[in-house]
């Protein structure tokens, strides 16, 4: 069997929309039509920074952060990423009781 990325990638191109806009504190930031795995992989570790530097590159993060972002801006965020991507976000896990 022969998985081939690059045909199915190939394939895709084109037919997976536009990039994503990101507004935020006067700035236009682009997002990628999909979703980075680094997002992912960022988020299964909880690493904030990580996922946010996945998803809006370098400078982006760093015009993103330069805005101050609260946690309501990261919440917004967080909903919006579900909305174009079509990933749900997920809760942290709840602690285990000491017992």
């Amino acid at each position: 069997m022969k998985i081939d990325l690059d045909a199915a990638r190939a394939a895709r191109n084109g037919k997976d929309g536009e990039p994503h806009s990101l507004y935020f504190n006067g700035q236009e930031l682009v997002l990628p039509a999909r979703m980075p795995i680094g997002v992912a992989i960022a988020a299964s570790k909880g690493d904030v920074e990580g996922l946010l530097v996945s998803l809006l590159g370098e400078d982006g993060f760093k015009t993103f952060m330069a805005g101050q972002p609260d946690d309501g801006d990261l919440q917004v965020l967080a909903e919006g990423v579900q909305a174009a991507y079509g990933v749900s976000v997920g809760e942290a896990p709840a602690s285990a009781n000491s017992s």
